[in-house]
């Protein structure tokens, strides 16, 4: 039966974001910058065992739009902002994305280091990925964390939203927009319990669920933000 609900609800995903957008003809690039929940990375050998967000994001845009979109995920597993500092100077800028889409910052608060001194590396990094984007005339979007959940606490990785102050700081000095994933994800858990949205033990890596529910809500933050082609 569960397996069923999610199949039907995924339909249901797919032909409500197809009927959002008008057509248009010009190619959109999207670049999806983060950590494990954004990664570990496109290529033929996670895809083979499942579909992240930012795959569920590109079939919805080509569903609405009927563009050719290309959605490139440049998420790696364990990043810290540094590293996506990094692959934004070597992989992101140099593929000219039109919009890029930032979560990154949780690995950042795993360290042993008070959250003072964390906050500000953290700070130094985002700010530096944004200006380059920005630089590039690249649309950025930010994401901000939701809550780690799971019915057993003892696992769950607390730290991993600590750095939402520091991200929506960085969003109101750099003038970008900024989407909090919280609420979503709370009405996702109240509707089907958290067991159905994130991993059982650390409460933060998305099961298919929570995968749907993190692209749904970023395309319809683009949608609100008119960065999608229209007729």
């Amino acid at each position: 039966m569960v397996s069923m609900g999610l199949i039907r609800l995924t339909i249901v995903f797919i032909i409500t974001m197809a009927s959002t957008v008008s057509a248009s003809s010009q190619l959109l690039r999207v670049g999806c910058i983060g950590d494990s929940i954004t990664g570990p990375g496109d290529g033929p050998e996670y895809v083979k065992r499942y579909l992240k967000w930012p795959d569920l994001l590109q079939f919805s845009i080509d569903l609405a739009t009927g563009e050719q979109c290309k959605v490139r995920n440049f998420g790696v597993a364990g990043s810290h902002s540094n590293q996506a500092l990094e692959r934004t100077t070597a992989e992101v800028q140099p593929w000219k994305p039109d919009i890029a889409i930032i979560l990154i910052g949780g690995n950042d608060f795993s360290v042993s280091d008070d959250v003072s001194t964390i906050s500000r590396r953290f700070y130094a990094s985002l700010t530096a990925i944004v200006g380059i984007l920005k630089d590039s005339d690249t649309k950025v979007l930010l994401l901000q964390y939701a809550e780690p959940t799971a019915l057993n606490r003892e696992g769950v990785w607390e730290f991993l939203d600590d750095g939402n102050p520091v991200i929506k700081k960085v969003s109101e000095e750099q003038q970008v927009p900024v989407l909090d994933l919280g609420p979503s994800f709370a009405e996702a858990v109240s509707t089907y319990g958290p067991g159905y949205i994130f991993n059982d033990t650390d409460g933060v890596h998305l099961k298919p669920l929570g995968e749907i529910v993190l692209a749904k809500s970023v395309f319809q933050k683009l949608c609100e933000l008119n960065w999608l082609p229209e007729k």
